[in-house]
């Protein structure tokens, strides 16, 4: 791990974020909570990433990711319709899949359309999920500093260069100095938004080039999956809008019932167990299939009875 890169982003996002507080007071937006200070961080992957790279291949991608942030930020600031943001949400999917089927020499055929027409309803989904993080203090830092420790040591350099997580986790180490406290400052939608775009990446290029590293993204996932699934499926049950509010999730539980940081320890245990259970079955210079099938199932099938244990352990039951 680069110390000195993760050291210098640290420092830079206390002084941003400081910064961007700074800015949002002396706006018009001052009687409001501070959010969207996720644009950042993509403004930073793709400024290191066209210096060092120069325009290979990650550093288009991240332009485009870069493109459509700017628009989602103004969610942030003056809100924008669901099914605006849904199009959005799709329509970055759909150019992230072009954009790398075009580079690795795919022809416009089915088989073509149906991977950017599935990378589009994937980067709606992993937008929502992901964006259920924000709201309450490090909640969303865990989550991101969990993803970015997945970068550095689980993911082939080939899928993703370690430096990702190296700035991930340095911007958000420094925006967690302010985050601490309730209610100080939010990633915002478009930063949930920048943090989906860049899983999606990571699944379709992972797909194209045969990576099979790509299971370990279930370590950081795999919970929040559950937690977002669960909750769609007793919004249904309980005839609620499921594009309104709601308070239904785990760490909404947690947090309500006990006023404390506790909700972040699902997402840290089932980290735990997962990245135990990863170097039980996997060697990362000898990846067998077997293991990465029993891996899969192990995974899903731990985190599904570990988030049904702490519902049920704290009385949390809808």
């Amino acid at each position: 791990m680069n110390l000195s890169l993760f050291i210098g982003i640290s420092l830079l996002s206390v002084i941003l974020t400081y910064g961007y507080k700074t800015l949002w007071n002396l706006s018009s937006l001052r009687e409001t909570t501070a959010t969207g200070y996720g644009l950042l961080l993509i403004i930073l992957l793709f400024s290191y990433s066209l210096f060092f790279n120069e325009l290979n291949i990650d550093t288009t991608v991240l332009f485009f990711i870069l493109f459509f942030s700017l628009i989602y930020w103004y969610d942030d600031i003056k809100y924008l319709s669901s099914n605006f943001r849904f199009f959005l949400q799709f329509i970055s999917g759909f150019t992230i899949a072009t954009v790398l089927l075009l580079h690795y020499g795919y022809i416009l055929n089915f088989y073509f359309l149906s991977i950017i027409i599935i990378s589009g309803l994937i980067n709606i989904f992993f937008s929502n999920v992901v964006n259920f993080y924000d709201g309450l203090d490090l909640n969303i830092s865990t989550f991101s500093i969990i993803l970015g420790i997945t970068f550095i040591f689980l993911l082939d350099d080939k899928v993703i260069q370690n430096y990702y997580g190296i700035i991930i986790i340095g911007f958000i180490v420094g925006f967690s100095y302010f985050n601490i406290k309730p209610n100080n400052i939010f990633f915002g939608d478009s930063g949930c938004f920048i943090l989906a775009c860049l899983i999606n990446f990571i699944i379709v290029k992972s797909f194209l080039i045969s990576n099979i590293t790509i299971v370990f993204l279930l370590i950081p996932l795999s919970l929040p999956i559950i937690d977002v699934l669960y909750v769609l499926v007793l919004r249904i049950y309980m005839n609620e809008s499921l594009l309104s509010r709601n308070y239904h999730h785990l760490y909404h539980k947690l947090e309500s019932k006990y006023q404390k940081k506790y909700y972040l320890i699902p997402q840290i245990l089932n980290s735990i167990i997962l990245y135990i259970l990863s170097n039980i079955f996997i060697k990362i210079d000898s990846i067998d299939q077997n293991l990465i099938n029993i891996f899969i199932i192990s995974s899903i099938i731990l985190t599904f009875f570990l988030y049904l244990f702490i519902r049920n352990f704290y009385k949390l039951n809808d």
